[in-house]
């Protein structure tokens, strides 16, 4: 794919400089570019209705991020918001424990950072739109119970958090100093979702998910026993996300 002039020109880099492709999400194309003057990450974000992601808001939301050091200095966004461009992080590779993402998340939390709201029923009715299941399927039943149920639950303001929402172990690229990426789906919710994400995408156990509670009880001083209490409603909150983003991906990819 070419790198467009304007990319090089507002970041000094010499045209001449060659972009590599590194592993991309299921949504972004991804390379890796170093000169004299940087390293730098390029994601190409393409023609992007799927994510339904504010790119000026995240980019916004990342630069305070940066500030803390927790998330790589995003330095270039195109007018157009289809090529996003941050400093390139060198990673160490280390196995990340499920107490160990407990305690990160408590610092992610407790972060003085203002960011935009995620709303969580809108974004599954975004992807509820696109995956277009057929009206008496169970899915759409479902995730229908869910949206509805979101609506009721009421804003506990001392709940509301600046969570990453995709924090799989892979995305921590070093514990000392801790640096973590992909923050696209980040944005101001309840910490409980969060935390049953991270341990969705993480695949883990039940003995593992005990971990990460704890650990992130110990980190907050959140009572152990209100966190499961909270996550019991936001594990099937997460689980019809996931399956709804499936189908949708699925719609939208023609597969």
């Amino acid at each position: 794919m070419l790198i467009p002039d304007e990319l090089y020109n507002a970041l000094s880099i010499h045209r001449d400089t060659i972009a590599e492709p590194v592993q991309g999400g299921a949504v972004n194309h991804v390379y890796a570019l170093k000169d004299r003057n940087g390293q730098y990450l390029i994601k190409w974000l393409g023609d992007d209705t799927f994510s339904g992601i504010d790119r000026q808001a995240q980019f916004r939301l990342q630069q305070q991020l940066a500030r803390y050091h927790i998330a790589p200095e995003p330095l270039w966004l195109s007018p157009d918001n289809n090529w996003w461009v941050e400093r390139l992080e060198a990673r160490h590779f280390v196995k990340v424990q499920p107490g160990t993402l407990g305690e990160i998340l408590g610092k992610i939390h407790s972060l003085p950072i203002t960011a935009p709201l995620l709303n969580l029923p809108e974004r599954l009715r975004h992807y509820l739109t696109l995956a277009a299941p057929p009206p008496d399927s169970q899915l759409n039943k479902n995730a229908q119970l869910i949206i509805d149920a979101l609506y009721r639950k009421p804003i506990e303001q001392t709940e509301q958090v600046c969570g990453h929402n995709d924090l799989s172990a892979g995305h921590i690229l070093r514990l000392s100093p801790l640096m973590i990426i992909d923050w696209e789906y980040s944005g101001a919710v309840n910490r409980f979702f969060d935390i049953a994400s991270c341990c969705a995408i993480n695949n883990y156990s039940e003995s593992q998910c005990g971990q990460l509670y704890q650990a992130y009880a110990t980190a907050t001083g959140i009572a152990l026993p209100h966190i499961t209490e909270q996550i019991s409603f936001y594990n099937k909150v997460v689980n019809i996300t996931d399956q709804v983003w499936v189908a949708a991906m699925n719609a939208t990819s023609g597969n």
